[in-house]
């Protein structure tokens, strides 16, 4: 229990340093050095480089070749044309053959196509399992890179890892089982922030089955 307790420390440590290091400035001083991704008030997005800035507008090149100026008064936000978000917090939770549990994952983006997530949570078997008599609570940990894939803010998500689950120990039949894992699924992750969701299959110890996450991007 003390080293589960450990690492879910580490986790929100990590979580908490990541939140405070994200300050987008609404319209920085000076946007005339890089291609920047400008996004309006009305959800609108153009990309370009900025060729120059006065206190009321910002001039652009469109990638096809148009000029435009854009009031400052209309700009919702700014960013660089690369940029998206790069943690998330989720909780998900799923029934899987003979096991279902829920987990609170703390998970950073890597590159945009590939992450590594790390999530503790509650596990409880279902009647008898490998020999056992009862149902079995007990920890759950694991620990999954995933794979997205397509562009935009609707990807496919393949993820493969480890997992543990420590059920209490006085089953001492099943107390403790490491196992390898694997998800496959639908995840909506917006690019510039908000709300996030997937569901899909996973496959933790000892079966596979349906899961649901839900949780925010930023």
């Amino acid at each position: 229990m003390k080293t589960t307790t450990t690492i879910l420390f580490f986790m929100l440590q990590a979580l908490f340093i990541s939140a405070s290091a994200i300050k987008e400035a609404s319209v920085p001083v000076d946007t005339s050095s890089l291609k920047k991704l400008i996004i309006l008030n009305d959800d609108s997005e153009i990309v370009g480089n900025v060729t120059a800035q006065t206190n009321d507008s910002i001039y652009i090149v469109t990638d096809s070749g148009m000029t435009l100026q854009i009031p400052i008064s209309s700009i919702n936000k700014i960013y660089y044309h690369d940029y998206y978000t790069k943690n998330n917090v989720y909780i998900d939770a799923g029934y899987l053959l003979l096991i279902y549990y829920y987990n609170i994952n703390y998970e950073r983006m890597l590159t945009e196509y590939i992450s590594l997530r790390l999530g503790y949570g509650y596990a409880e078997t279902i009647g008898s399992l490998a020999g056992g008599c009862c149902n079995k609570k007990g920890e759950n940990l694991n620990i999954l890179f995933n794979l997205l894939l397509f562009e935009g803010n609707s990807k496919v998500e393949i993820g493969l890892g480890v997992s543990y689950i420590g059920f209490n120990k006085y089953y001492l039949d099943y107390n403790q089982i490491f196992s390898n894992s694997f998800s496959i699924g639908y995840r909506y992750q917006p690019k510039y922030g908000g709300i996030f969701f997937k569901v899909g299959i996973s496959k933790f110890y000892p079966g596979a089955g349906l899961n649901l996450s839900l949780g925010y991007t930023f």
